[in-house]
């Protein structure tokens, strides 16, 4: 509680985080939401594909990233093997 008061008093009456050092985020969060909309809306779309249709400054691994901060899991579509000539007429003659 102490620590609490001192960093109020010291801080001008705010107990708002103080700015961290480290590298500033690529995106905004503008696009960020972006992002997220993009993927929600289609679910297939890579991170590749999303960064080239919103027209982003930033890697396809950013976007992943941001993805992954909003909850939205990675999804691989299913390869499903195309039917031949002969499956196909086996498939109708057994129905």
């Amino acid at each position: 509680v102490y620590a609490l008061l001192k960093r109020y008093e010291s801080r001008g009456g705010s107990l708002e985080d103080a700015p961290r050092s480290g590298r500033p985020h690529a995106t905004t969060r503008i696009e960020d939401e972006r992002i997220v909309r993009m993927a929600r809306r289609d679910p297939l779309r890579g991170s590749e594909a999303i960064q080239l249709a919103a027209d982003l400054a930033c890697s396809a691994k950013t976007v992943r990233r941001r993805l992954r901060a909003a909850g939205i899991p990675r999804r691989i579509a299913q390869h499903k093997p195309q039917l031949s000539a002969d499956q196909r007429k086996d498939r109708l003659k057994w129905c």
